[in-house]
């Protein structure tokens, strides 16, 4: 693995080096850290939900990711204020080898400040992800230009039976019926 170096140079435990590296990054961001399970290595899920997160919180968490060997679950619906900042990184570090292998949930439901480039990254996400089975993206504003490659790589998934995409202006467009037809 990458395990960073401690203090002396020593080698440090995966588990120990994210923890490391998460303190580290939560006060080169001046946030306090926070104890989630996944942080401390008790479990192998990133549930953050209704934390009210801003994009330095959730920054150093993605740092972590970069000692993971397996993350089966990212929750962290309704965190408003999260915004592409964040949101994009954290998908594109989830798109690291080995962790596509073991994620199975993804709930981005209510981040309503995410955007084009997080949902960009989403419609990559869902290709590469194969084992995905629960996606919430819902109220987080689909632009029409993303709707139909999204919607596409959402009904081609092989393993995808939970989707949640309400109140994402999904059904306002020319496009609907396109992305309707996609999805089922």
């Amino acid at each position: 693995g990458s395990s960073m170096s401690g203090s002396g140079g020593v080698q440090l435990l995966p588990i120990v080096a994210a923890r490391y590296r998460y303190l580290r990054e939560c006060d080169l961001r001046s946030t306090v850290p926070m104890p989630l399970s996944f942080i401390t290595g008790h479990s192998a899920k990133l549930e953050a939900v209704g934390r009210d997160l801003v994009d330095n919180e959730l920054l150093a968490m993605v740092s972590t990711l970069q000692e993971a060997m397996r993350v089966e679950e990212v929750n962290l619906h309704g965190n408003k204020r999260l915004t592409d900042s964040s949101l994009k990184p954290l998908l594109l570090q989830l798109l690291r080898d080995p962790l596509p292998a073991t994620l199975r949930r993804v709930d981005l439901g209510c981040c309503a400040r995410a955007g084009a480039k997080t949902l960009e990254v989403a419609t990559t996400f869902v290709h590469r992800v194969g084992g995905l089975c629960e996606l919430d993206l819902s109220r987080i504003a689909i632009s029409m230009r993303l709707q139909r490659p999204l919607c596409k790589a959402i009904g081609e998934h092989a393993v995808l039976s939970t989707v949640n995409l309400a109140e994402t202006g999904l059904g306002g467009s020319y496009a609907t019926r396109e992305c309707i037809t996609s999805l089922l």
